[in-house]
């Protein structure tokens, strides 16, 4: 089984996180994880600019910081997923 790194002695908590079970799923989840990351990316593009040009509400600066937080959690996902699906073909 693989795991996406949170475990109870990592921080704490009661459970783990499965990202997926084998090498297929992974092959069958990565691209609809990097679809949405691309779109996450898109998103905060989108904002950061608004954001720098010094025309953001304060809305907008609130989305900026969502797309934010969502584009570097998938990116963490997406390529920890890539490396399970190497580890799992090394076995």
């Amino acid at each position: 089984m693989a795991y996406l790194a949170e475990s109870r002695e990592d921080y704490g908590r009661p459970w783990k996180w499965t990202l997926c079970l084998n090498a297929d799923d992974c092959r069958l989840l990565l691209p609809v994880m990097e679809k949405r990351l691309k779109s996450a990316e898109k998103n905060y593009e989108k904002y950061y600019d608004v954001q720098y040009s010094g025309e953001a509400t304060t809305q907008q600066q609130n989305l900026l910081m969502k797309y934010e937080e969502e584009r570097d959690a998938l990116d963490k996902i997406v390529t920890h997923a890539k490396n399970l699906i190497k580890d799992f073909e090394r076995k």
